[in-house]
């Protein structure tokens, strides 16, 4: 499942039609072959890339320890509680419920979730690299609730 250069699998057999001499390049040569027919494909294919793409998001953002060549892990609920906590805080402040919103300390916060999510979209989906994000993803939640918690003080109630 795991071997993407194994001559038997489908998806050397495919990159070799398309690059038929994919054996004398060199390694550069061979990255710039690459490339080229991975743009290609991209073109003529957006919608099954943008699949990907959502699919690759499922994957980052599900609370599982993913590991490549191991059998699937179960969802941990601490990662499940902190993600979810997380994207409802992320919409929130994207929707300005009830006055919260985006500040641009958050921008700051945030930009290694977006980092993480866009190397997972160009590679493959890494749960270590994941590690990098987590602490923002943990802390956002509590900042949104905090303004939240603010904002509900500041505006009187009618009774």
């Amino acid at each position: 499942m795991f071997d993407w250069d194994d001559r038997t699998q489908p998806f050397d057999q495919f990159v070799r039609v398309h690059i038929p001499n994919l054996d004398a390049l060199d390694q550069y040569q061979e990255g710039r072959a690459r490339a080229r027919l991975a743009r290609q494909w991209v073109l003529a294919h957006p919608q099954q890339e943008l699949q990907l793409w959502l699919r690759k998001t499922v994957l980052f953002f599900s609370p599982e320890n993913f590991i490549a060549d191991a059998p699937r892990t179960a969802y941990h609920p601490v990662t499940a509680v902190v993600h979810a906590a997380f994207l409802l805080s992320l919409l929130l402040g994207v929707t300005g419920f009830q006055g919260i919103r985006l500040h641009r300390p958050d921008v700051l916060l945030l930009t290694p979730v977006v980092a993480v999510w866009l190397l997972s979209l160009i590679f493959f989906v890494g749960y270590r690299w994941r590690y990098f994000a987590e602490p923002a993803m943990l802390m956002y939640p509590f900042i949104i609730g905090q303004r939240w918690l603010s904002t509900a003080k500041a505006t009187p109630r009618l009774s």
